[in-house]
């Protein structure tokens, strides 16, 4: 038997790994009541589309021709959720979103994977205040003796906690942006509330010299005032089982890992 063969084998019966799966069944089925409880209605991911999360780092690029057409494989949620809210006809989505970010491997850090799952979701009108709020009270359903709310604007190392004021892509008001901060472990959600002013967004976009060609139908959106005003974000469903069951290496978090410090075997 090959030894990559024995090193997969090795994995799938790890008990550690087999512990996480069965706990990542059990922690879904309650994301899923409790964002249902709460009034949202779950979508279907997106997997490629003309445009995606243009990322505030670099990654390797991920994008596929289909008959003449680029397109790109999803590295987030973020443009489809939030024309999803058009006009408040829906007021509150969630998604469980796989997502491909392909981080180069000597940058990576050991809560990167490359290819990954988001609890994706967004609030019609939304503010900070409700999202804090609806991630809080999911964490109470997972962790019933948690502390909340969590410390803001300061780190803890017993408790999640929340940092605000990153410099963002442009689709994310500089001044209502914020991560959630696993002690130890690092950034484990990431969102804000959305920029919807088309000057503001054109700004950025060229500030940043971004190839404006994709993104024609959002700006087009955004420049006739037709961008829903959101709020939301992503909550990383590995970097949430790394949390929860106090696992040190990532790749234990899924059955199939695709990481950027090794072969992807299977």
């Amino acid at each position: 038997m090959k030894s990559t063969t024995k090193k997969l084998i090795s994995h799938l019966t790890d008990p550690q790994v087999i512990s996480i799966a069965k706990l990542q069944s059990q922690v879904l089925a309650t994301i899923h009541g409790y964002f249902r409880k709460k009034g949202f209605i779950e979508i279907p991911p997106v997997i490629l589309s003309p445009l995606t999360d243009p990322l505030a780092h670099p990654v390797h690029e991920a994008r596929v021709e289909y008959e003449g057409q680029a397109l790109e494989i999803t590295k987030s949620m973020i443009f489809h959720k939030q024309l999803a809210l058009m006009e408040g006809k829906i007021r509150k989505i969630y998604c469980v979103s796989p997502n491909v970010r392909l981080e180069p491997s000597k940058e990576a850090k050991d809560r990167h994977l490359i290819e990954f799952h988001q609890i994706d979701f967004e609030i019609y009108r939304g503010k900070k205040k409700d999202v804090y709020k609806l991630m809080e009270g999911l964490f109470k359903q997972l962790i019933p003796d948690i502390k909340t709310p969590f410390p803001r604007g300061k780190k803890s190392k017993t408790t999640p906690y929340w940092l605000e004021g990153f410099e963002r892509e442009f689709y994310d008001k500089e001044t209502a942006n914020y991560d959630l901060y696993y002690p130890k472990l690092g950034e484990g959600l990431s969102g804000g509330e959305r920029e919807t002013d088309y000057k503001t967004i054109l700004k950025k976009m060229k500030d940043r010299k971004m190839d404006l060609k994709p993104y024609e139908i959002y700006l087009d959106i955004a420049k006739a005032g037709k961008l829903p005003p959101s709020a939301g974000a992503g909550l990383g469903l590995q970097r949430l089982m790394r949390y929860l069951g106090g696992v040190k290496e990532i790749e234990k978090t899924t059955l199939f890992p695709r990481s950027p410090r090794g072969k992807i075997l299977f």
